[in-house]
């Protein structure tokens, strides 16, 4: 427990239940929590967790329409009128639209409390104006009492979109906090963390998820789960993350996500094809548009030195190759098995890779049944059935003679 620490989530929950994968997040909070305080903008489930019981933890159901920070001002009130926060050195407003732990909160909310004057988010963002977003946010419980901040809390009533409470709400609240004197902080600054397609700060932090966590984050937005735009990253990468940094919470997200097809088909697999598919690429080519799986590509390796059939290639699948239906991978000429294949290996844009064979050009479904296998089990290093995937980046992990072995066997 962080002593002295008063935390307001703020939540939302349309179903029956609570979700297995809030209750661990909640689990985490409390941990650290001298006081808990849940504020759902919906009316009580059928169902509450029996955990959430006891003198520490209070829940709050009340349709108020105003998002994360109308159960925020709503918290602090009860929290004020109940004598918590002024026994309380620093208060967390937080909220349910993320998924964690994926590592220790103690050093993190440590060093968040270390000064009472400063205003600490997990991440900054520069988009709009710079502040602090708003999903969690640690203050100093002394600057709640300063005008600025009093004027503000008072201030929150409902708002008619999710972006209008960004304008006023969100790049209020620093405005706020600097008003009152604040020193902003962040666990990771917009300058540590840079996009690597242009090499600038990233807008967004939080569409960075696994160089987030790498950088002592312990969670991540649960949009970067639900849309492509929201994780630049990769939604397959993101999902082993989860599954190796915290196997309970992997697997309440696969029993309770309406998500899944969608996770399952962001699997990019890669057939790597031998020498005698060359002759039969068309027929290859018309199988890949029967797939039912959209993220199929063919992988052809030719030798480096083969420059006009590389060449004739490029000219005769030109349409293929510009779809991303087909890869030519330049590999060296007369290389042994394991070398090549983990040359090509090298060279694949995939997540998943398998052998042409025989099987898998007979039946369209095949790749699809594999996926949904790996799917929801993304630390697997291949899948089982034919044709077997084999996790790239597991592949290149091994020794090139570990490859040999699999050279023949990888289908």
């Amino acid at each position: 427990m962080s002593k002295g620490l008063l935390t307001v989530m703020a939540g939302y929950c349309a179903g029956p239940s609570i979700p297995r994968s809030t209750q661990l997040w909640v689990e985490a909070l409390r941990h650290h929590s001298q006081q808990l305080l849940l504020v759902f903008d919906n009316p009580a489930p059928a169902e509450l967790p029996e955990a959430w019981d006891g003198p520490d933890l209070t829940l709050v159901f009340e349709r108020h329409g105003a998002y994360d920070f109308g159960s925020y001002r709503r918290g602090l009130e009860l929290a004020q009128a109940r004598g918590w926060l002024a026994e309380a050195s620093h208060v967390l407003l937080c909220n349910d639209s993320v998924f964690g732990p994926l590592g220790d909160l103690g050093p993190l909310l440590q060093r968040m409390q270390a000064a009472p004057d400063q205003a600490w988010g997990l991440t900054a963002s520069h988009q709009l104006t710079p502040h602090l977003q708003s999903y969690f946010v640690l203050l100093g419980r002394e600057l709640l009492e300063r005008a600025p901040l009093q004027r503000f809390v008072d201030s929150i009533e409902p708002l008619p979109s999710r972006y209008a409470v960004i304008q006023r709400y969100e790049l209020g609240l620093s405005r706020a906090l600097l008003a009152a004197g604040a020193q902003l902080r962040a666990w990771v600054e917009p300058q540590q963390l840079l996009d690597p397609r242009t090499a600038q700060p990233a807008g967004n932090p939080t569409a960075f998820p696994l160089s987030l966590v790498e950088l002592g984050v312990p969670l991540i937005k649960a949009r970067a789960l639900r849309e492509r735009s929201a994780n630049q990253e990769g939604i397959a990468a993101t999902c082993r993350l989860i599954a190796t940094r915290n196997p309970l919470l992997w697997e309440a997200l696969w029993a309770e996500t309406p998500h899944r097809r969608f996770w399952q088909e962001q699997l990019r697999i890669g057939v790597l094809l031998g020498p005698a598919d060359l002759e039969h690429l068309p027929d290859r080519l018309s199988w890949l548009e029967r797939q039912a799986h959209p993220c199929v590509q063919l992988l052809l390796p030719v030798p480096m030195e083969a420059r006009q059939l590389r060449a004739r290639l490029a000219r005769d699948f030109a349409r293929a190759i510009d779809r991303g239906l087909l890869n030519v991978l330049p590999v060296v000429e007369g290389a042994l098995p394991a070398h090549e294949l983990h040359h090509a290996v090298a060279l694949a844009e995939a997540d998943w890779l398998c052998r042409a064979i025989d099987a898998l050009w007979q039946e369209p479904l095949a790749l699809s049944l594999q996926a949904q296998q790996i799917a929801a089990e993304p630390t697997r290093a291949h899948s089982t059935g034919q044709p077997r995937l084999w996790r790239r980046d597991w592949l290149l992990s091994q020794p090139v003679e570990a490859l040999h072995r699999l050279a023949e066997s990888i289908g």
